[in-house]
């Protein structure tokens, strides 16, 4: 049956609270999403129960609509039955993306946690350093991912232009060279490989051998940025962290999205640049390769 069904069913019931921010969150076992577009007919504002029972279960308490130019934080598929949430706060300060499964829609409406990807965590971490170039905020929603290796973006196709220009900045850098990606488990994935002729300067934070990069099909990229500028970069939702971000070493890689325009292309540039010039010790403007 039809999610806007069950959301109709709801919306008799008594709890008022009010969706001010774009971001969904965690508030004393509620989560409060603003927005909510269901099959891009509709769209919700939603108030969750968490309880756990072997596992996180999600009750529906409240329905109603969106406040006037929120714009989605999360979608609901009724082919797949899925709710996504494309960012969630915690009350800990931490940033998860999440999708949620239908499970029954009587007596209440229940989803359950399918899976959870960590975007950010404050923990340990240090202020971004103000040297590198600023990262404007990232419009729209985020892409949607896989949660483990292989780690992927989901139906999102690049814009062939856009994607041409990708592959002829990036092999402009100084003495970057195109070959297969040694480590993918996507066919048709090409690496950013380190000419003999620059020095490593962050060994540790390689994919495999000299390639420090390498773009997938789809036009999204895995490298490894300076741990600052990575936070700044999933925080300004130009990326997300890899599942392996959690090793020791690691703490700077991520996936950066697909780059949907010119103006996109220009920061996810800028970010690939930033990655050459950590590893490679260089000091390259992103600008000069415009």
């Amino acid at each position: 049956m039809r999610m806007i069904v069950c959301f109709a069913i709801v919306l008799v019931l008594n709890f008022s609270q009010s969706a001010h921010a774009e971001r969904s969150r965690l508030e004393s076992d509620y989560l409060i999403t603003p927005r909510v577009d269901v099959d891009g007919i509709e769209a919700f504002a939603l108030i969750f129960r968490i309880e756990f029972n072997g596992e996180y279960l999600f009750v529906l308490e409240h329905a109603s609509d969106p406040e006037q130019n929120t714009t989605s934080s999360g979608r609901y598929d009724s082919d797949s039955q899925t709710l996504v949430v494309d960012e969630n706060e915690l009350e800990t300060g931490e940033l998860y993306s999440a999708t949620l499964e239908f499970v029954s829609q009587s007596p209440d409406t229940v989803f359950r946690l399918k899976s959870a990807a960590l975007l950010f965590s404050p923990s340990g971490q240090s202020e971004p350093t103000t040297d590198d170039v600023p990262l404007p905020i990232r419009s729209g929603v985020r892409p949607r991912t896989t949660s483990d290796v292989p780690h992927v973006q989901i139906g999102v196709e690049p814009v062939s232009a856009v994607n041409t220009e990708l592959f002829r900045r990036v092999y402009m850098l100084p003495g970057v060279e195109q070959r297969t990606a040694s480590v993918s488990f996507r066919p048709g994935t090409w690496g950013l490989w380190l000419g003999d002729n620059l020095t490593i300067a962050q060994p540790q934070v390689r994919i495999s051998g000299r390639e420090f990069a390498h773009i997938h099909p789809d036009g999204s990229l895995h490298l490894s940025l300076e741990p600052n500028r990575a936070i700044e970069a999933v925080q300004a939702r130009w990326a997300i962290f890899h599942p392996w971000a959690d090793q020791e070493g690691r703490e700077g890689f991520v996936m950066l999205y697909t780059p949907r325009s010119m103006e996109d292309l220009d920061v996810i540039f800028q970010l690939i640049v930033d990655s050459y010039n950590f590893i490679a010790g260089q000091n390259v403007q992103a600008t000069d390769y415009y």
